[in-house]
């Protein structure tokens, strides 16, 4: 239901309506128009078939075959307005086409705009309205869409009533009958503004299920064409083999369907290609004929190309880039000379070339490389500054040798009896010695042959066991034998021990023996190799600490002198394994350029892996161990220790058997008995050590 304000609004806007009719006809009749049965009489958009109108509408309210819309009180002379053959009610406001159509001549003309661009068409849409001057006709334009789309219709204003559509295509000239399509509605009423929008009413019950719809059509392929017997009526048939198809199957044959292929025809050849980049490096020739080329430049030793044997080539190509690395490359083949095949391209005209051999190695000359080259080949010329494409294959690396003896190639000719000799190091050419052999012994060479053979040999500064020195057999009839270096030393070691005396047994010496001295390097932590000597000395410069020496043997002995430095007063500390005749580390001397003398001797050591229990107290297992009680012992792991212990940490043995011991935290502790308890957990694998090198002060010197 309205309410009062909307029905009076309602009111006001039909009588707004009146008033425009009235003021763009002033005919009588206008009543008779307002309350009329339908919306539209007449009013067809019709082409108007004369010659020169081009793109032209017309309004013809009496259009043959359009009998059943005209107007029914159309009167042949008529007297009042609705007897017209034109009249039409736009949504509550009168349009009275009075007087039109009379005739052809008198049609209301529209004018379509301008065709669309090629490949492109339209909808424009004609309609009657009511102006400020009274009824008119207009035609409104839409936009243009590719032919391929269907166009939409252009928007319409409030009020107008809609007459017909028209398909304007790309390039016509001449809008015809096919191209309009009738929008007129005769069923329509008279109506006001639209309402408001009512309330939104209850869902309707759920239709019933419609009928299942025909089974769409199918595609079927395979090689070769179909046979009858494949697929139904209006299905279609792909031959993957032809790229062609059938369909769709009529009749129950595919007889007559196809194939048509689905390769469109060769198209035309398209036009050449622009010239492909370089194979090789790009440079640019440069006659000179030596030293540096020039950035990106690359030269030959030789103005005719037949006797070129070095090119000059810059580390730098003709576009800046760094090309070292790859020069360098070009020797990196193991083939002795023939490294790979270099060719320098006229890029303008390929038919000028040099083509080369390398056969070796480039050198580095600063800016650039020379490379050692061979002609093969070359035809024309290179001009100066011309681009050029330097070109280079590599040889493969020389091949293993073969497996067969194969054959040895010796000169012409050679004297008989006459011993043969290596000819070079490839032990596959040989010549002739020059020596003779005759008689059943081995040779009648003489000594100054020999002498001279010897002579001429390389040296070998450091024999090998099986190194070979030949030797006149006095015992066995004076014939040549030879003799390895390995029997030569034992030979000489035998006869030296009935000479010298030998260290494993017990000897008197009738002469002083004596041992040198090897200086420690002072620092912080002052290092010390048991391996290098017995005999050390150090000078302090700065309190030190003795390091835990490397390459420890149970039972050697030795001295170490330590000297104060001009400041002196420099103090010795002493890492774990060490301990003192007196119990006590010794004092130095303190005055400066004092010098005290340490004797020591290693008195234990050993190291094993061990493995740890895990109770109260902990025991250690170390197979035949043969330590002592008291022993001072640390560990060292690649994981963790029960707790309880701990890395580089001195402990003391308690022995239990040849296989295992305790360890106490303190001697007095191992000779209390007071065992270490571990718990926890413990990862890794755990490395004992035991050391004991006993120190004694021999006394300063000053």
């Amino acid at each position: 239901m309205f309410s009062t304000q909307q029905q009076l609004d309602a009111l006001n806007t039909r009588l707004d309506a009146v008033a425009a009719a009235v003021v763009g006809n002033s005919q009588p009749g206008l009543l008779y128009a307002l309350v009329g049965s339908h919306v539209v009489f007449g009013c067809k958009i019709v082409a108007p078939g004369l010659s020169g109108l081009g793109m032209v509408l017309a309004l013809d309210g009496q259009a043959a075959g359009d009998e059943a819309n005209l107007n029914p009180d159309v009167q042949p002379t008529p007297a009042r307005p609705e007897e017209y053959p034109n009249i039409a009610n736009v949504y509550g406001s009168v349009l009275l086409l009075l007087n039109k159509n009379k005739t052809t001549l008198q049609d209301a003309a529209l004018t379509v705009q301008v065709a669309p661009a090629t490949g492109y068409h339209r909808y424009d849409i004609a309609f009657c309205y009511v102006g400020t001057a009274g009824p008119a006709v207009g035609i409104a334009q839409g936009a243009p869409v590719l032919n391929a789309s269907t166009p939409v219709d252009p928007s319409l204003p409030h009020g107008v009533l809609p007459l017909a559509r028209v398909h304007v295509q790309a390039g016509v000239t001449a809008i015809t009958a096919a191209d309009l399509t009738d929008l007129r509605t005769f069923t329509g009423r008279l109506k006001g503004e639209t309402g408001a929008t009512g309330a939104t009413g209850a869902t309707g019950a759920t239709g019933a299920t419609g009928a299942a719809g025909a089974d769409g059509k199918t595609w079927h392929n395979g090689s070769g064409a179909p046979s009858d017997g494949t697929g139904v009526n209006g299905d279609f048939y792909l031959d993957t083999t032809a790229d062609a198809y059938y369909g769709p199957k009529a009749g129950g044959t595919w007889v007559g369907t196809g194939p048509t292929s689905l390769i469109g025809a060769t198209g035309a050849t398209g036009p050449a290609g622009v010239d492909g980049i370089n194979a090789g490096l790009n440079y640019a020739w440069n006659t000179a004929t030596t030293g540096d080329p020039g950035s990106g430049k690359v030269l030959g030793n030789n103005a005719t190309y037949a006797s070129i044997t070095q090119i000059n080539i810059s580390k730098t190509d003709a576009n800046a880039a760094a090309m070292a690395t790859v020069l360098a490359r070009w020797g990196a083949s193991t083939t002795s000379g023939d490294k790979g095949v270099l060719r320098i391209v006229d890029v303008a005209n390929r038919a000028n070339f040099v083509e080369l051999k390398v056969t070796a190695a480039p050198t580095d000359a600063g800016t650039y490389q020379t490379v050692p080259v061979a002609h093969l080949a070359s035809n024309g010329t290179l001009a100066n500054a011309a681009s050029v494409s330097v070109e280079f294959e590599r040889s493969g690396d020389k091949g293993t040798d073969g497996a067969g003896a194969g054959d040895v190639v010796g000169p012409a000719s050679a004297t008989n009896n006459s011993p043969a000799l290596f000819d070079g190091t490839t032990g596959k050419l040989l010549k002739d010695s020059g020596l003779s052999l005759s008689g059943t012994n081995t040779g009648d060479e003489t000594t100054t042959t020999i002498g001279a053979l010897i002579n001429g040999a390389t040296d070998k500064a450091t024999p090998v066991d099986a190194d070979l020195v030949g030797l006149v057999d006095s015992a066995g009839g004076n014939v040549l034998k030879k003799l390895s270096w390995a029997n030569i030393k034992a030979t000489l070691k035998t006869y030296f021990d009935t000479l010298y005396a030998a260290i494993a047994s017990n000897n008197t010496f009738t002469a002083a023996q004596r041992g040198s001295y090897t200086a420690l390097t002072d620092a912080a932590t002052i290092s010390i190799n048991l391996a290098a000597n017995n005999f050390f000395s150090v000078l302090l410069g700065g309190n030190r600490t003795l390091d835990v020496p490397t390459n420890i043997v149970q039972g050697q002995n030795g001295q170490i002198d330590v000297y104060q430095d001009g400041t002196g007063s420099r103090s010795l500390a002493y890492a774990w394994p060490y301990q003192f005749a007196s119990g006590t580390a010794p004092t130095l001397s303190t005055g400066k350029y004092t010098k005290d003398i340490l004797a020591y001797s290693v008195m234990v050591y050993a190291q094993s892996t061990v493995t740890v229990t895990i109770a109260t107290p902990g025991v250690v297992s170390w197979t035949a161990h043969g330590l002592k009680g008291g022993q001072r012992v640390q560990f060292a792991t690649t994981g963790a220790l029960p707790t309880g212990l701990a890395a580089s940490t001195s402990y003391y043995v308690i022995p239990v058997d040849a296989n295992s011991f305790q360890l106490a935290t303190s001697l007095a502790n191992a000779q209390a008995g007071t065992a270490i308890a571990t718990s926890g957990t413990q990862s890794g694998t755990h490395t004992l050590t035991a050391v004991t090198i006993v120190i004694s002060a021999l006394g300063g010197v000053a």
